[in-house]
């Protein structure tokens, strides 16, 4: 705790006070401005790889692509793109917010989609589907700051084939910390085995807020 006397200040010489007051405000007018963008300017920074929002892990057969999906992102999503006013937005909110959003996409380098259409490899890929439908969510923790947390929502999207990847959306409950965020995982089936990706404060903080349309 500060226990400095706020009569202090009065006793310097008014041009530092001035100058110090006139920085302050500088800076907190840095801090608190947030970038908005459009529901399809905010998906492309997000899926820009340079913004430290995607994270990849690959063996030699098969590559793992790992995304943070912030809440703002989501909205926009469940928008298809188009301007949001702002009650939409709140009601959308309302229904996302209370969880933290991850993309988890599957490929294989040589079939695209794990479960490929091989006559040979059906029963492989029986084991790989019933894994991933059923126990890869208990194989997922995230580490946010002191809480260690399980999944709230889990979903393979199977696409029989129509891809050539798959998705599995996953979703932790939110936190008000402010650090990196770590998402561990246990691969059983593709070879990977113990993997933490780590998405850092600093990539986290700059990510923009949707901008909203006005009556």
């Amino acid at each position: 705790m500060n226990t400095t006397s706020p009569h202090i200040i009065l006793i310097k010489p008014f041009i530092k006070v001035s100058t110090t007051i006139s920085l302050v405000v500088a800076f907190l007018g840095l801090s608190s401005c947030q970038q908005e963008l459009s529901g399809k300017a905010l998906h492309d920074k997000v899926t820009e790889p340079s913004n430290g929002l995607i994270k990849k892990v690959e063996n030699e057969q098969f590559l793992w692509q790992i995304q943070y999906l912030p809440l703002e992102y989501m909205i926009a999503k469940e928008a298809k793109g188009k301007p949001l006013e702002t009650a939409t937005y709140l009601a959308i909110k309302k229904r996302k917010e209370g969880l933290q959003y991850y993309k988890i996409k599957l490929q294989s380098k040589y079939s695209g989609n794990i479960l490929n259409n091989i006559p040979t490899q059906q029963q492989e890929n029986e084991i790989r589907l019933q894994y991933f439908l059923n126990e890869f969510n208990q194989d997922l923790l995230l580490i946010d700051g002191q809480d260690t947390l399980m999944s709230s929502l889990y979903h393979f999207e199977r696409n029989y084939g129509a891809l050539d990847h798959n998705n599995i959306l996953v979703a932790f409950p939110a936190t008000a910390n402010k650090n990196d965020k770590k998402l561990l995982f246990l691969d059983r089936v593709l070879g990977l085995g113990l993997q933490e990706i780590t998405f850092r404060k600093e990539d986290l903080e700059k990510i923009a807020h949707l901008k909203l349309t006005t009556l």
